[in-house]
Protein backbone atom coordinates (compact mmCIF):
# COMPACT_ATOMS: atom_id res chain seq x y z
CA UNK A 1 0.00 0.00 0.00
CA UNK A 2 3.19 2.26 0.34
CA UNK A 3 1.73 3.02 3.74
CA UNK A 4 5.09 3.47 6.50
CA UNK A 5 4.74 1.66 9.49
CA UNK A 6 6.33 3.23 12.05
CA UNK A 7 7.71 0.62 14.67
CA UNK A 8 10.19 1.62 17.65
CA UNK A 9 9.93 3.48 21.11
CA UNK A 10 7.62 6.48 20.73
CA UNK A 11 7.93 7.09 24.94
CA UNK A 12 11.24 7.87 26.58
CA UNK A 13 12.24 9.52 29.22
CA UNK A 14 14.84 12.15 30.51
CA UNK A 15 17.38 9.67 32.21
CA UNK A 16 17.46 8.32 28.78
CA UNK A 17 21.00 10.08 28.30
CA UNK A 18 22.80 8.29 25.92
CA UNK A 19 20.04 8.08 23.48
CA UNK A 20 19.38 12.07 23.98
CA UNK A 21 23.80 12.20 23.56
CA UNK A 22 22.88 10.38 20.25
CA UNK A 23 20.74 12.74 18.78
CA UNK A 24 22.63 15.32 19.94
CA UNK A 25 25.43 13.82 17.84
CA UNK A 26 23.32 12.86 14.46
CA UNK A 27 22.35 16.55 14.83
CA UNK A 28 18.58 15.50 16.03
CA UNK A 29 18.37 16.93 19.00
CA UNK A 30 15.78 19.08 18.07
CA UNK A 31 13.34 16.24 16.84
CA UNK A 32 12.18 15.10 20.54
CA UNK A 33 9.96 17.68 23.11
CA UNK A 34 11.60 17.20 26.59
CA UNK A 35 9.72 17.74 29.31
CA UNK A 36 10.75 20.08 32.32
CA UNK A 37 9.39 17.83 34.87
CA UNK A 38 7.11 14.66 34.38
CA UNK A 39 3.09 15.66 33.43
CA UNK A 40 1.28 13.17 31.97
CA UNK A 41 -2.57 13.69 31.17
CA UNK A 42 -5.41 10.92 31.51
CA UNK A 43 -8.29 10.43 29.95
CA UNK A 44 -11.22 8.31 32.00
CA UNK A 45 -13.35 5.66 30.59
CA UNK A 46 -16.10 8.17 31.98
CA UNK A 47 -14.78 10.78 29.29
CA UNK A 48 -13.13 12.90 32.29
CA UNK A 49 -9.63 14.45 32.19
CA UNK A 50 -6.67 14.29 34.61
CA UNK A 51 -2.95 15.36 35.18
CA UNK A 52 -0.45 14.04 37.55
CA UNK A 53 1.90 16.84 37.07
CA UNK A 54 4.85 16.45 39.99
CA UNK A 55 6.28 19.68 41.01
CA UNK A 56 9.83 20.78 40.55
CA UNK A 57 10.94 19.65 44.05
CA UNK A 58 13.84 16.84 44.84
CA UNK A 59 13.52 13.29 43.74
CA UNK A 60 11.29 11.31 44.40
CA UNK A 61 9.44 13.50 46.51
CA UNK A 62 8.24 14.84 43.67
CA UNK A 63 6.71 12.04 42.33
CA UNK A 64 4.91 11.10 45.34
CA UNK A 65 3.90 14.78 45.87
CA UNK A 66 2.14 14.14 42.22
CA UNK A 67 0.69 11.07 43.59
CA UNK A 68 -0.70 12.72 46.52
CA UNK A 69 -2.23 15.55 44.64
CA UNK A 70 -3.40 13.36 41.53
CA UNK A 71 -7.57 13.72 42.34
CA UNK A 72 -8.86 10.76 40.36
CA UNK A 73 -6.55 8.29 42.30
CA UNK A 74 -8.58 7.06 45.61
CA UNK A 75 -6.33 7.83 48.57
CA UNK A 76 -5.51 4.12 49.12
CA UNK A 77 -3.93 4.21 46.04
CA UNK A 78 -2.12 7.35 46.55
CA UNK A 79 -0.38 5.85 49.77
CA UNK A 80 0.32 2.57 47.62
CA UNK A 81 3.08 4.19 46.41
CA UNK A 82 5.15 5.44 49.30
CA UNK A 83 5.86 1.45 49.69
CA UNK A 84 7.76 2.13 46.48
CA UNK A 85 10.06 4.68 48.19
CA UNK A 86 12.31 2.30 50.10
CA UNK A 87 13.09 -0.31 47.10
CA UNK A 88 13.69 2.62 44.93
CA UNK A 89 15.89 4.01 47.09
CA UNK A 90 18.17 0.71 48.00
CA UNK A 91 17.92 0.13 43.96
CA UNK A 92 19.88 3.88 43.65
CA UNK A 93 22.25 2.92 45.92
CA UNK A 94 22.88 -0.14 44.39
CA UNK A 95 23.16 1.38 40.92
CA UNK A 96 25.50 3.58 41.96
CA UNK A 97 27.53 1.36 43.86
CA UNK A 98 27.54 -1.52 41.09
CA UNK A 99 25.97 -0.10 38.11
CA UNK A 100 23.43 -2.66 38.17
CA UNK A 101 20.27 -3.15 39.39
CA UNK A 102 19.08 -6.53 40.66
CA UNK A 103 15.60 -7.62 41.17
CA UNK A 104 13.91 -10.98 41.44
CA UNK A 105 15.55 -12.34 38.39
CA UNK A 106 12.63 -15.08 37.71
CA UNK A 107 9.87 -12.30 38.72
CA UNK A 108 7.89 -10.14 36.17
CA UNK A 109 7.26 -6.39 36.78
CA UNK A 110 3.91 -7.58 37.73
CA UNK A 111 4.96 -9.60 40.33
CA UNK A 112 7.67 -6.84 41.71
CA UNK A 113 4.86 -4.50 41.63
CA UNK A 114 2.11 -7.14 43.33
CA UNK A 115 4.96 -7.67 45.90
CA UNK A 116 5.41 -4.12 47.04
CA UNK A 117 1.80 -3.92 47.58
CA UNK A 118 0.48 -1.33 44.17
CA UNK A 119 -3.34 -1.67 43.67
CA UNK A 120 -4.82 -2.48 40.79
CA UNK A 121 -5.60 1.06 39.88
CA UNK A 122 -2.61 2.67 40.37
CA UNK A 123 -0.58 0.05 38.28
CA UNK A 124 -3.46 0.18 34.99
CA UNK A 125 -2.85 4.35 35.51
CA UNK A 126 0.58 4.78 36.23
CA UNK A 127 2.90 1.65 36.59
CA UNK A 128 1.68 -0.59 33.45
CA UNK A 129 2.13 2.15 30.72
CA UNK A 130 5.66 3.39 32.47
CA UNK A 131 6.59 -0.16 32.01
CA UNK A 132 5.10 -0.68 28.73
CA UNK A 133 6.42 2.63 27.54
CA UNK A 134 10.32 1.41 28.82
CA UNK A 135 10.66 -1.80 27.83
CA UNK A 136 8.25 -2.23 25.15
CA UNK A 137 6.65 -5.24 26.36
CA UNK A 138 3.32 -6.24 28.71
CA UNK A 139 4.44 -6.13 32.33
CA UNK A 140 3.29 -9.99 32.34
CA UNK A 141 6.16 -10.73 30.96
CA UNK A 142 8.64 -8.09 31.05
CA UNK A 143 11.18 -9.04 33.70
CA UNK A 144 11.60 -6.38 36.96
CA UNK A 145 15.45 -6.01 36.53
CA UNK A 146 15.44 -3.63 34.19
CA UNK A 147 12.32 -1.72 34.69
CA UNK A 148 13.80 -1.42 38.54
CA UNK A 149 16.29 0.24 36.92
CA UNK A 150 14.65 2.43 35.01
CA UNK A 151 12.80 3.68 37.64
CA UNK A 152 15.81 3.75 40.02
CA UNK A 153 17.02 6.18 36.80
CA UNK A 154 13.92 7.98 36.57
CA UNK A 155 13.71 8.73 40.23
CA UNK A 156 16.82 9.69 41.19
CA UNK A 157 18.07 13.02 42.33
CA UNK A 158 17.39 14.93 38.94
CA UNK A 159 13.50 15.12 38.81
CA UNK A 160 13.91 16.14 35.12
CA UNK A 161 15.18 12.19 34.53
CA UNK A 162 11.39 11.24 34.64
CA UNK A 163 10.28 13.73 32.26
CA UNK A 164 8.60 12.25 29.29
CA UNK A 165 10.46 12.60 26.45
CA UNK A 166 8.60 12.21 22.93
CA UNK A 167 9.16 12.24 19.40
CA UNK A 168 7.98 15.38 17.13
CA UNK A 169 7.72 13.84 14.27
CA UNK A 170 7.80 9.70 12.77
CA UNK A 171 10.86 7.77 14.06
CA UNK A 172 11.97 7.46 10.59
CA UNK A 173 12.50 11.65 10.31
CA UNK A 174 13.71 11.83 13.93
CA UNK A 175 16.64 9.52 13.86
CA UNK A 176 17.05 7.00 11.27
CA UNK A 177 17.64 9.25 8.38
CA UNK A 178 19.51 11.60 10.53
CA UNK A 179 21.74 8.44 10.96
CA UNK A 180 21.98 7.54 8.12
CA UNK A 181 23.47 11.68 6.51
CA UNK A 182 25.64 11.49 9.83
CA UNK A 183 27.13 7.58 8.65
CA UNK A 184 27.22 8.81 4.99
CA UNK A 185 29.01 12.11 5.49
CA UNK A 186 31.86 10.57 7.41
CA UNK A 187 32.17 7.74 4.06
CA UNK A 188 30.76 5.33 5.74
CA UNK A 189 28.27 3.20 4.07
CA UNK A 190 24.23 1.81 5.17
CA UNK A 191 23.04 -1.13 3.08
CA UNK A 192 19.28 -2.44 3.28
CA UNK A 193 17.65 -5.85 3.27
CA UNK A 194 21.26 -7.09 3.80
CA UNK A 195 22.19 -9.92 6.67
CA UNK A 196 24.60 -9.03 8.75
CA UNK A 197 26.94 -10.77 11.47
CA UNK A 198 28.79 -9.32 14.12
CA UNK A 199 32.28 -10.82 14.08
CA UNK A 200 33.45 -11.92 17.84
CA UNK A 201 37.25 -12.65 18.61
CA UNK A 202 38.59 -14.02 21.80
CA UNK A 203 35.15 -11.88 23.29
CA UNK A 204 35.50 -8.86 21.43
CA UNK A 205 33.70 -7.31 18.57
CA UNK A 206 36.21 -7.37 15.65
CA UNK A 207 33.88 -6.63 12.90
CA UNK A 208 30.33 -6.85 10.76
CA UNK A 209 30.39 -9.21 7.77
CA UNK A 210 27.51 -8.23 5.44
Amino acid sequence: TGELVDNGQHVLFGCYRETLAFLARIGAGDHVRIQPAMEVPYIGRDGRRSVLRCPPIPSPVHLLAGVFDWDTMPWADRLAAVRLAGPLRRARRELARTGRVSADPDGTVSEWLSAHGQRPRLRAWLWDPLAVAALNQSPDEASAAPFVRVLAEMFGPDPAASALVLPTRPLDRMYAEPALDFIRARNGHVRLNALARIVVEDARVVGVEV
